[in-house]
């Protein structure tokens, strides 16, 4: 008897107000935190990515981060909001192979996420009676929004897909219902193949 497969790919993402709400919160527990989910929630990166950045990997002249060796080995590159380089700026820069994020008692790479994260969401509510853990708010509903309020924005599948730096295409179809009108512009542009050929004397033959 085979074990059935169990979808657990999380789905949850945040609202605007939800976003702002628990980012609010957060700014007022943990200075560092709050930053760390930003990075996510305005650029898309992991977990793991944001706390092995290094100032090497910033460029603040031009507003970029460069991710190397990343989940799926595979580099991107990603421009910065105005927010995020806001606060680079402002945090004190070391040499280039420093930390930017710490761990605050080792000095090395982080392994996991401050507890003032999961304080926030509860105290935020987010994930007030919701028993199934795909819907509960977590670090990575950070980057999951992030993708998901760029699709429902119109930006590619694809696209989405090398921000996330995902490794094939069928990793960011989760998103696919997001799409805006996604049925309402191929059935329009559809029609307006069908006007163009007909205002050339091409026909369309209708089959059945």
């Amino acid at each position: 008897v085979k074990k059935p497969k169990y979808d657990n790919k999380r789905v949850r993402f945040l609202s605007h107000d939800e976003a702002h709400h628990l980012l609010e919160i957060l700014q007022k527990k943990s200075q560092e935190t709050y930053e760390m989910a930003l990075l996510s929630l305005h650029c898309g990166l992991r977990a793991g990515e944001v706390f092995a950045l290094t100032w090497k990997d910033v460029d603040l002249d031009h507003g970029l981060i460069t991710l190397l060796d990343t989940k799926n080995t595979k580099s991107r590159v990603l421009s910065m909001t105005d927010d995020v380089k806001a606060f680079l700026v402002a945090k004190d820069q070391g040499s280039k192979q420093d930390l930017i994020f710490p761990d605050r008692q080792t000095g090395g790479i982080r392994k996991q996420i401050s507890k003032s994260f999961p304080r926030a969401v509860s105290e935020t509510g987010l994930n007030n009676g919701i028993d199934d853990r795909r819907q509960r708010a977590t670090f990575h509903t950070m980057r999951h929004t992030f993708a998901s309020w760029l699709v429902m924005n119109g930006i590619s599948l694809y696209d989405v897909k090398e921000l996330l730096g995902h490794a094939t295409l069928a990793m960011t179809e989760r998103y696919a219902h997001l799409a805006p009108d996604r049925n309402k512009k191929a059935a329009a542009t559809m029609e307006k193949v069908f006007q163009k050929n007909a205002d050339q004397g091409n026909k369309v033959v209708k089959m059945g």
